[in-house]
């Protein structure tokens, strides 16, 4: 049972609810783990029973270790690990950056403790489709180098404007890092020879 249809439990049989006493266990926080006197056991009315209860697992502290101590951790605790996912910072890499639940949470065991885990760097704007001026000073902005590399495109809108960038958007890069920026430029159609027009042919005078 847990704590409160215990207590309820205890009432109902003409007993008065004692200590209750909280301990690190696996099950679910708030579930009876054992009672004094034991179940079974024959007394008096008004009898005190003292509770254990579970309080279950706290969430070791992870922020600032490496990942695999990090998962050690979690495993020494009686938990796993749940999902990782990775933010740039300015902190190493695979250093861990916050859990979720977060540290001193208390939990049943074997629960699933997700971590995020530091990339060093920078995340990348993203700049795609947007003019090259603009793209250029938003990139500068953000502490990186500019490279450029044209591309031949059809298309009137492409012209002038950021068709792909590498790194890619949201990557983490360190500052000063150059990004290449490929950028459309319109295709020069040659001319149309139906369309070329010549001089008609001069024919000389002569003087009599």
């Amino acid at each position: 049972m847990d704590k409160s249809a215990a207590t309820k439990a205890i009432k109902r049989a003409g007993l008065t609810l004692g200590s209750v006493i909280e301990v690190d266990a696996p099950r679910r926080p708030g579930r009876v783990l054992s009672s004094d006197p034991a179940p079974g056991t024959y007394v008096n009315k008004g009898t005190r029973v003292s509770l254990r209860v579970s309080a279950g697992l706290a969430v070791p502290r992870l922020t600032g270790m490496q990942r695999k101590p990090a998962e050690a951790a979690l495993a020494g605790a009686g938990l796993k690990v749940g999902a990782i996912t990775h933010s740039c910072s300015r902190r190493p890499n695979g250093e861990v950056l916050s859990t979720k639940p977060g540290a001193g949470h208390r939990v049943p065991g074997k629960t699933a403790v997700s971590l995020t885990v530091a990339r060093h760097g920078t995340a990348v704007p993203s700049v795609v489709d947007r003019p090259e001026e603009s793209a250029r000073a938003a990139l500068q902005e953000a502490g990186f180098t500019v490279r450029t590399v044209e591309q031949p495109v059809t298309e009137e809108s492409q012209a002038g404007a950021v068709l792909s960038q590498t790194p890619a958007p949201e990557s983490c890069a360190s500052p000063g890092t150059p990004i290449t920026l490929t950028i459309g430029v319109p295709i020069t159609s040659p001319p149309d020879p139906h369309e070329a027009t010549t001089d008609p042919p001069h024919t000389p005078t002569s003087n009599n």
